[in-house]
């Protein structure tokens, strides 16, 4: 037989078998309209004897039966399926022959296929016999069409009060896709990450990291919302909170500094001065007044953003001042405003002490050093507490109209809330909020050990009140802005990973490791992903990261050493697998280790615990760990941009090399 015979005697066995598949279905719904128009007769039957009850009317007449006539198509006419004939007739006073319409808008698509498969196969066997599709291969593409389009259904738990049912088309290709879909049909506006129910595990939650994952067809998953610096309603402060105290600064060290509004006469006179530069380019002759009106000036301009700024601000606050207000350039300078830097530098020390006199706690902090009156006191220059890693709220003042005692209060009803089995998340974060000057005092202040800081205040090792915090002292976004420019940095890490691979002799094996897990799992899995370049991280920088990035099995917590010091330590099973540097691909659970305690613990993933760790670190004012001081500070300056102003050699080549 040709190709040609047997492809027709294959159409006609998937025709005849579709035409009893679509006459069972058809059997089908008639039944079930049948019984519809029998349930709705007896509804009709009990309505109108309650209506004859209520009128006293006899009789009522009976409802109009429908009546189904079902007419077979015969074997030996299936070829007129393609103008379908056998549709089933429906006798009834106003009602339309629409209930099968669905199923034949279904069927004339399928066979509309299957008719173009046709013309393909004639226009093959045109061009030659070899190029004619086999049997074998239309019906591979016809049983694998169902199956695709299979619908996934999920479970949706957004919060303790709220569970949704979605169902969706078929299962997402991504989980970025899945998440996407989520937010457009339950019209969810924050970012969140989704927990998994796993059946292998008694149907525990766990991080859904890739689609795979999840069961198909039926799934549950829980939202766990991420808390940005853009949507704060039950982690943070409001942005018009922040405009409010206790943080009093909104901003870090411009680009490009502002100059003041002076007085009517220091403006009008330099006003003139500016005209009489551009057109003879003399300077102008300042009064003694005019000079301590304008440094006034600028000294609270610059107390607006740091207390202690260093010689390179004052350079650049100098250096605006001169290009606003030309005629002030001095002619004997290099600069043409060196004298005006230096001019800075004294009247800021000398507003700092005003402003010490009236009590603020950013300057009053360093009061009472040794002076003609306390010669016995420390040097005026040791252990000045200010601002060192891009603090914009290092020492805040209290709110207004409040006080140390009105804050007391508030912390006492914060560590109650705190004892609740459940607890009122946002009135936490408003007592937070409202204490942030308190908190700071004590932690700066006092440097209190971290066991006591936990019996204090108990909420701030919350993980989103580490993020909020880390909020309130930067303003600055921790866990957006550290993967934002994790992920930006990423493919130029890997391949300086590739690079060392062949030239490093102590860590070329690390590097391979490192690449070989982010080409296996890394490439669909962000976290993985992440993780590889965390490790990595310190191996660039020739840091050993065995004091800091800790592992032990289930039931090691109390050996010795596992938690001294600072530390990020991930409990394992027993096969779990290990990227270089001992960071497991999926840890059991993690917890960050502060003062040979573990403080916090559950973090969702090990990258997450190493923001969390960095946002506590500034949080209770504690200096990095020793044995990864240059990560940690790559970290800071680099990715996070805080305080970019001066870096180590070896932390400016990397920078080098990661922007080249």
């Amino acid at each position: 037989m040709s190709k040609i015979e047997l492809l027709r005697e294959f159409l006609n066995q998937k025709l005849t078998a579709a035409a009893e598949e679509i006459f069972g279905v058809v059997e089908k719904t008639i039944a079930e309209y049948q019984v519809e128009v029998f349930r709705a007769k007896e509804d009709n039957e009990r309505l109108r004897g309650l209506l004859m009850i209520h009128r006293g009317e006899s009789d009522c007449q009976p409802p109009a039966e429908a009546t189904i006539t079902l007419v077979r198509v015969p074997p030996e006419q299936q070829q007129q399926l393609f103008t379908p004939a056998w549709v089933p007739s429906l006798e009834h006073e106003g009602q339309d022959s629409t209930v099968l319409q669905c199923k034949e808008e279904e069927d004339t698509h399928w066979i509309s296929e299957v008719e173009e498969h046709i013309q393909r196969l004639q226009s093959d066997s045109k061009e030659g016999p070899d190029q004619v599709s086999t049997p074998e291969d239309f019906t591979l593409q016809v049983e694998t069409e169902g199956p695709a389009n299979e619908a996934f259904k999920l479970k949706v738990i957004i919060s303790d009060r709220r569970t949704e049912k979605v169902i969706l088309p078929s299962q997402p290709d991504s989980l970025n896709e899945l998440i996407s879909m989520l937010k457009d049909k339950l019209d969810l506006k924050f970012d969140f990450r989704l927990l998994y129910e796993d059946p292998d595990f008694s149907n525990e939650l766990f991080n859904l990291e890739a689609i795979e994952d999840l069961p198909f067809p039926r799934a549950t998953v829980k939202v766990v919302r991420i808390q940005l610096d853009t949507d704060l309603s039950s982690a943070g402060p409001s942005a018009s909170e922040l405009r409010d105290a206790p943080p009093e600064r909104l901003g870090r060290w411009p680009e490009l500094f502002t100059i003041p509004t002076f007085s009517m006469e220091v403006e009008f006179a330099l006003r003139e001065g500016n005209n009489t530069y551009l057109r003879h380019g003399s300077v102008l002759k300042i009064t003694r007044d005019q000079k301590h009106n304008i440094l006034d000036r600028m000294a609270w301009t610059i107390y607006n953003f740091k207390a202690y700024p260093n010689d390179k601000q004052f350079a650049k606050a100098a250096e605006a001042l001169v290009n606003k207000h030309p005629c002030l350039k001095e002619p004997g300078s290099r600069t043409g405003c060196e004298g005006w830097k230096n001019s800075l530098k004294f009247k800021m020390g000398n507003y700092r002490q005003k402003l010490r006199r009236v009590g603020f706690p950013e300057v009053a902090v360093n009061g009472g050093k040794r002076s003609k009156h306390r010669p016995n006191s420390e040097p005026a220059r040791s252990n000045i507490k200010r601002a060192r890693r891009a603090e914009v709220n290092f020492l805040p003042n209290f709110p207004q109209g409040e006080n140390e005692a009105s804050l007391e209060r508030q912390r006492l009803e914060m560590v109650h809330e705190m004892t609740k089995e459940t607890r009122d998340l946002p009135h936490i974060n408003q007592n937070m909020h409202n204490t942030f000057a308190l908190r700071r005092q004590e932690i700066v202040k006092s440097s209190p050990p971290v066991e006591h800081l936990q019996t204090r205040w108990p909420a701030l090792f919350l993980e989103d009140q580490v993020h909020a915090e880390f909020q309130r002292i930067t303003n600055q976004s921790l866990q957006q802005t550290f993967y934002d420019a994790l992920d930006q940095h990423t493919p130029r890490l890997l391949t300086l990973f590739r690079e060392k691979e062949g030239k490093s002799a102590t860590h070329g094996g690390k590097f391979s490791s490192l690449l070989r897990v982010y080409k296996e799992k890394g490439v669909k899995n962000i976290t993985v992903a992440r993780s590889a370049v965390l490790a990595g991280l310190p191996l660039l920088l020739r840091e050993d990261t065995s004091e800091v990035f800790k592992i032990c099995k289930v039931g090691e917590l109390g050996n010795p050493g596992v938690l001294d010091g600072v530390s990020i330590l991930s409990v394992v099973g027993q096969c779990s697998e290990m990227v270089a540097g001992g960071v497991p691909i999926r840890p059991a659970h993690v917890s960050v280790v502060l003062e040979d305690k573990i403080v916090m613990t559950n973090s969702p993933s090990w990258p997450d615990a190493v923001v969390v760790l960095f946002g506590l670190l500034y949080c209770l004012h504690l200096n990095y760990p020793k044995a990864l001081a240059s990560t940690f500070e790559f970290m800071q300056k680099v990715f996070l941009n805080l305080d970019d102003e001066k870096l180590k050699p070896k932390l400016l080549a990397l920078k080098n090399e990661l922007l080249a």
